[in-house]
């Protein structure tokens, strides 16, 4: 009888207890921390300046070189690729106007620096290439130019032949080329120094 007694007083104690400490008054603070923002960068590209609106009359034997530039005005860094799709009479065949070599210089709007990269093409606009060149016969990915940041410049130098051996059938005719040049997130889109997608 008296162990139940002690077990009683002691439940009175420890109920009594808890009932007590859930109605004491305590110290306490609280801080809320001001809400953090976020926003996603942007991968955009200034409209193109100095762009040629026409060339010629040509024959058999010209060939020369047209420039443009573009501005990366995006905040990411990005890869700046491009290609170029051909229409007209002027490119049909192999003795047609063709696309000979592309360079661009990209300039560091930090730096001041510049860097060169230069790709030359057949007469079917293939690239002609090193052998350590991985992307040489890559025609469906835009070719890589390089790394660019908000500021930085792109200008591009196009040379382009019509043969000598161009006959009669190209007289009076007319083509266009229109390039596309291509901007892509560096950011986890690397490997082996190249861009996994342009998408």
């Amino acid at each position: 009888m008296k162990k139940r007694l002690a077990l009683s007083i002691l439940t009175v104690a420890v109920i009594s207890l808890l009932i007590s400490a859930a109605t004491l008054a305590l110290f306490s603070d609280k801080k809320e921390v001001e809400a953090v923002s976020f926003a996603a960068g942007t991968v955009t590209l200034g409209e193109p300046t100095d762009v040629p609106v026409e060339i010629g009359p040509l024959a058999p034997g010209d060939g020369g070189n047209c420039e443009f530039e573009i501005e990366y005005i995006g905040s990411l860094e990005a890869w700046v690729g491009y290609k170029w799709e051909t229409s007209g009479e002027l490119f049909d065949g192999l003795l047609g106007l063709w696309i000979t070599k592309v360079s661009a210089t990209i300039e560091n709007n930090v730096t001041g620096l510049s860097e060169t990269i230069t790709h030359e093409f057949d007469e079917e606009g293939v690239q002609v290439a090193a052998a350590d060149d991985v992307e040489a016969d890559a025609l469906l990915w835009p070719k890589k130019v390089g790394k660019l940041n908000q500021g930085d410049k792109a200008r591009f130098k196009v040379s382009y032949m019509l043969p000598w051996l161009a006959g009669n059938e190209y007289q009076d005719k007319e083509g266009t080329v229109t390039f596309k040049i291509y901007a892509v997130q560096t950011a986890h889109n690397e490997i082996l120094g190249f861009p996994i997608s342009w998408q």
